[in-house]
């Protein structure tokens, strides 16, 4: 599974882009987890381990 991390303010672009990745992932049969923070503060306190991509 691919753990992926969108961190933007604007709640339109960040559920825009984890929308098009979740799309992706659903093509190519692979399992993804998304998380999304809206500050990088709040990423930063809750950092995740063994992240792929970050955004």
């Amino acid at each position: 599974m691919f753990k992926i991390v969108i961190c933007e303010d604007n709640s339109f672009f960040r559920e825009y882009l984890s929308n098009f990745i979740s799309k992706i992932f659903l093509e190519i049969n692979k399992e993804v987890e998304i998380l999304e923070f809206t500050r990088g503060e709040e990423l930063v306190e809750n950092y995740p381990e063994k992240v792929d991509i970050f955004f």
